[in-house]
């Protein structure tokens, strides 16, 4: 097939992209750089990088394919960047696979569902609560997808080379902070980079081979179906011990640090979701909930030793 991938050099897209061309398949790289990040692969499918911003103008005649894969988002707090990257840009992706007769796949998060605790909620039982301007147009752009009879895939914390979010600033938080016992007791969806670009491509050809089949108009939970602990998973990927401390030394460190109720409440409460849909939907194992890859831990030890 030929497929297209938005944010083909970003950390989700790249690894969609490896996925997808080791399958044999010819990816088109749609990006604001238009530069080929990781290095397009010499074995399997080609790879066309094109350079657009889904904020403006796209080039619609030369993104002909079998299927869209949107990967591409606005994650920052300016509401008219958020609306026009993540909403704008998820209607004139839509139009232009509109006019090639193609089906749209869009990564979204499960942070649209805003703070918890959530334990094991499947697809259906939570209305989206978005807390952010960027979670609130991105269930606009899923809204958009769904009614063009496209799949959104809500995706879970994820781990990998390339994450240079989750896993970086949990350790650093950890490391400043320590952690008290029950916050290793917390549990959180997370899904390896690797995981989600199967799952990802799986679901796009899918949607390819039978618009009407049971990819259409469909939202998932893309997440392991294991949820884990944050500060374990920190100690695993980096190598990093994270030390004891009480809940009240916790409690004071993380008011001191800035961070959003949001983002505490990540940290500190449950929040998982029943994630099995998917994978009993491709036929597939989603593998280890962690990346065991020796590229993903040095990537992390790298990133850390820097810093």
């Amino acid at each position: 097939m030929r497929i297209l991938v938005t944010g083909g050099t970003g950390f989700l897209g790249s690894h969609a992209i490896a996925e997808l061309s080791a399958r044999g398949h010819d990816v088109v790289s749609l990006s604001r750089s238009g530069i080929a990040r990781p290095p397009a692969t010499a074995d399997g499918g080609s790879v066309e990088h094109l350079q657009a911003d889904l904020a403006g103008e796209l080039p619609v005649a030369r993104m002909g394919a079998d299927v869209y894969l949107l990967c591409a988002a606005y994650v920052g707090p300016d509401a008219r960047t958020a609306e026009a990257v993540n909403t704008g840009g998820a209607e004139r992706l839509v139009r232009a696979a509109q006019t090639h007769g193609a089906p749209v796949v869009s990564l979204s998060t499960l942070s649209v569902y805003g703070s918890g605790p959530h334990r094991g909620q499947a697809e259906g039982a939570l209305e989206p609560h978005p807390e952010s301007v960027a979670s609130r147009t991105r269930v606009a752009a899923e809204e958009i997808v769904l009614a063009s009879g496209g799949a959104v895939l809500r995706t879970a914390l994820t781990t990998g080379a390339g994450d240079r979010w989750v896993i970086p600033t949990l350790t650093r938080v950890a490391s400043r902070l320590g952690a008290p016992d029950e916050l290793r007791a917390v549990r959180s969806s997370v899904i390896a980079a690797p995981a989600l670009a199967r799952a990802a491509a799986g679901a796009a050809i899918r949607l390819a081979e039978d618009p009407d089949g049971a990819f259409r108009a469909r939202t998932l939970h893309l997440a392991h179906p294991e949820p884990v602990n944050l500060v374990g998973l920190c100690e695993r990927l980096t190598g990093i011990a994270v030390p004891r401390v009480s809940s009240e030394a916790f409690a004071q460190g993380v008011e001191g640090l800035g961070l959003s109720p949001h983002q505490t409440r990540l940290l500190t409460e449950d929040h998982w979701y029943e994630s099995s849909a998917i994978w009993e939907a491709l036929g597939e194992d989603p593998g280890p909930a962690v990346d065991p890859s020796p590229d993903a831990v040095a990537w992390y030890r790298e990133r850390l030793a820097e810093r």
